[in-house]
């Protein structure tokens, strides 16, 4: 309810009022999070919540540059026991038709 109507009667006429007290604008400030003031007077209050929104977001920044390289290094880590796996299976591969052929003679 943006607008309240009040309808009062003196002396026969009728009156309406509307009350505006309670509706706030909604293009006020920069659109973040309400501040527990919230009177909007522009204070710290606001500055805080930028100052707490860009710590997060660069504490994530930073996470992930110390992270992302870890997560490489795993990533290359697990491909090359694989490959390694692949050489050995290949290797035993060619030992066993040898002796299934040195078995024949």
């Amino acid at each position: 309810m943006l607008f309240q109507r009040t309808e009062k009667y003196t002396d026969g006429i009728k009156e309406i009022k509307s009350d505006r007290k309670g509706r706030k604008c909604s293009l006020q400030g920069t659109g973040g999070p309400a501040s527990p003031m919230d009177g909007r007077s522009g204070g710290s209050a606001e500055k805080a919540s930028f100052r707490a929104s860009f710590i997060r977001k660069a504490s994530l920044a930073v996470e992930t540059a110390l992270v992302l390289p870890l997560f490489f290094l795993g990533m290359i880590t697990l491909i090359s026991f694989m490959d390694i796996y692949m050489l050995q299976t290949q290797h035993l591969h060619e030992l066993c038709e040898n002796v299934k052929k040195a078995g024949m003679y």
